[in-house]
Order: C-alpha cells, then sequence, then structure tokens
C-alpha cells in the first residue's frame, strides 16, 4: 500500500512538472510570436491538450507498472492492453474519476 501510494505521488509529481514545463515552453514561444491573436490562442489549446495527454500518459504507465508488480488492479476483470489503460486513464484525468472499465 505505501509503495503504491508513493508511485502515485511520483506520479503526481511528473505529472505536475510536465505541466509546468509545457505551458512554461508555450509561454516562451507565443509571446515572442508577431501573430494576431487566433493562431496564438489555437497554439496555446492544442500545446496544453498535448500535455494533458503526456500526464495521462504518465498515469497509464503507472497503472501499467502497479498492475504488473500486483501492487493494485483493475476490479472486475484484466485491461486488454495498454490502450484500455491509457483511456481509462484518459477518462480518470479529464472527470470526476468515474471511469467506464
Amino acid at each position: 500500500m505505501i509503495i503504491a501510494t508513493l508511485i502515485g505521488l511520483l506520479t503526481f509529481v511528473l505529472a505536475s512538472t510536465v505541466h509546468y514545463l509545457a505551458l512554461a515552453h508555450l509561454h516562451r514561444r507565443l509571446n515572442h510570436e508577431a501573430r494576431s491573436g487566433l493562431p496564438i490562442v489555437v497554439s496555446g489549446i492544442v500545446g496544453a491538450g498535448l500535455a494533458h495527454l503526456a500526464e495521462a500518459a504518465l498515469y497509464a504507465t503507472s497503472f501499467t507498472l502497479l498492475d504488473a508488480f500486483d501492487l493494485g488492479g483493475f476490479k472486475g476483470g484484466e485491461a486488454d492492453g495498454f490502450m484500455d489503460i491509457f483511456y481509462f486513464s484518459l477518462v480518470n484525468y479529464t472527470s470526476l474519476g468515474l471511469g467506464d472499465i
């Protein structure tokens, strides 16, 4: 239980770091662009979306590791592969955590 909690905390710190670095990079890059508002906003939204995908992938990787080392698992069945776990991660990352797996 303690190992699973530590892995969860480490994943949270890594995801927060990825988010900060992505937003800092977007801010530096888009702040110096001499473009109109729409391309800057679209670039910022796409960049933030990609950062969120990377963060969900970090959580999916943690879920996979926890499952592989029997530190947690999916109640009621097994996930068929990484894409199922990534989907589960995205659903939980972008909602109230009420996954449908």
